[in-house]
């Protein structure tokens, strides 16, 4: 599972807004929009998904094996 496909997984699983996203991971709004964008080719930092996974309660290495 990619970065993207987890940060996708968690914004649905636990209906998080752009902006709400945006403040769990540490990165501004524009940014979630370019990590969003397919063509922008821009995946999102592994600090900035460690933070987004921990603020939304679940276990990182547990989410890579999926």
């Amino acid at each position: 599972m990619t970065h993207l496909e987890i940060m996708k997984k968690i914004m649905k699983t636990q209906k998080l807004s752009k902006s709400e996203t945006a403040r769990r991971m540490g990165v501004s709004r524009t940014q979630i929009y370019a990590y969003l964008d397919e063509d922008s080719g821009v995946e999102p930092r592994y600090g900035a998904i460690e933070s987004l996974v921990e603020q939304s309660g679940f276990e990182l290495r547990i989410l890579l094996t999926c």
